[in-house]
C-alpha cells in the first residue's frame, strides 16, 4: 500500500497569520482542523486537517515574526519553514515595523531554527516619483543584503510589483504616482543587485518573472518548493506545480488564510491581497 504524502500548509499568502492572526491559528491547531473559504467562490469552504499526522509541514509568510518568536513552543510538533519579507521602508508599507527591528527578530529565528529553514525575500520592487524625481524602495537592499548574509542565509527571492485594478485605485487614493519600468529597465535594475549577492554568497531567485532569469545570479523562484520541504525535512512532499499565478513554479500546499475576514493590518498601499481601497 502506498503511503499517503501528508500536506503543506501555507500560512498564508493571503494574510500575514504571524503578525495579526497567531492566536487563531494556535487555536487551529489545537482544534485539529480549519474552514477555509475558496477565495473566489466563498460559498465553497474546504475542512483542512491540521492534525500532525496529516501535516508534513508548515509554511510561514510574514513581515513581522515578533508574536510568532514569543510562542515557538506551540509550533514544537510541526516541521516549520519560513517565508520573511523584509523590504525597505517606504510609504508603500505604512504600518510595517521599523528596519532594524525585523532584522533582530531575522537573527533571532536563525538562531532558533536555523539560516536553511528560512527563505528571505525583497519583494517588491517599487518605483514612483516625488516631487517629479524618480526613486524607489531599494535604498537599504545593500544593508539588508549584509545583514542577511551574515546569518547564513544563502537565497534573496524578489518580485517588481504587479499593478492590479485596486493597487492602481489606492495608490491614486493616497496621490502616489507609481511608475511600472519596462523590461529592460527591469534587467538593469537588477543586475547590480544580483552581481552584489553573488559577492555574498547569495543567489537571488525572481518570483513569476522568467525573462530576469537571463541575468547571472538570478534563477527561477519556488517560494513553496516541494523538493526543498522535502529534504529538509526527510519526508516527500507532492512536487506537483501548484501556480498561484502566471509563471508561479510553487508546489502543491493548502492556504489557510482569508482575504476579507482576515484583513492584513500592514495595510501595504501595492499589495494585491488587501481587498479594499
Amino acid at each position: 500500500m502506498v503511503k499517503r504524502m501528508r500536506t503543506v500548509i501555507s500560512a498564508s499568502r493571503r494574510t500575514d497569520i504571524p503578525a495579526f492572526y497567531l492566536d487563531w491559528m494556535i487555536d487551529k491547531l489545537n482544534q485539529g482542523y480549519v474552514m477555509v473559504k475558496n477565495p473566489f467562490y466563498p460559498s465553497q469552504i474546504t475542512r483542512v486537517s491540521l492534525k500532525k499526522s496529516d501535516v508534513h509541514s508548515i509554511v510561514f509568510w510574514s513581515k513581522d515574526f515578533g508574536k510568532f518568536l514569543q510562542k515557538t513552543a506551540e509550533f514544537s510538533d510541526y516541521n516549520l519553514f519560513f517565508i520573511f519579507t523584509i523590504n525597505s521602508e517606504s510609504i508603500w508599507e505604512p504600518n510595517v515595523i521599523n528596519l532594524d527591528k525585523r532584522l533582530i527578530q531575522l537573527e533571532n529565528l536563525v538562531d532558533e531554527f536555523g539560516p536553511e529553514y528560512i527563505e528571505y525575500r525583497f519583494d517588491p520592487i517599487v518605483f514612483w516619483y516625488e516631487d517629479n524625481e524618480l526613486v524607489n524602495n531599494l535604498d537599504s537592499f545593500y544593508y539588508i543584503i549584509d545583514k542577511v548574509s551574515d546569518l547564513g542565509i544563502d537565497n534573496c527571492v524578489f518580485n517588481f510589483v504587479d499593478w492590479y485594478k485596486k493597487s492602481v485605485a489606492r495608490a491614486k487614493k493616497y496621490g502616489l504616482k507609481f511608475y511600472d519600468p519596462s523590461i529592460k529597465e527591469k534587467i538593469e535594475t537588477v543586475k547590480p543587485l544580483a552581481k552584489y549577492c553573488k559577492s555574498h554568497n547569495i543567489k537571488m531567485y525572481s518570483c513569476c518573472k522568467p525573462f530576469l532569469t537571463q541575468i547571472d545570479n538570478v534563477y527561477p523562484s519556488s517560494c513553496i518548493d516541494g523538493n526543498k520541504l522535502s529534504r529538509l525535512f526527510k519526508e516527500k512532499c507532492s512536487i506537483a506545480k501548484s501556480p498561484t499565478r502566471e509563471n508561479c513554479n510553487c508546489t502543491k500546499s493548502r492556504d489557510i488564510g482569508n482575504y476579507r475576514d482576515q484583513i492584513c493590518k500592514h495595510a501595504c498601499i501595492y499589495c494585491y491581497a488587501h481587498p479594499l481601497i
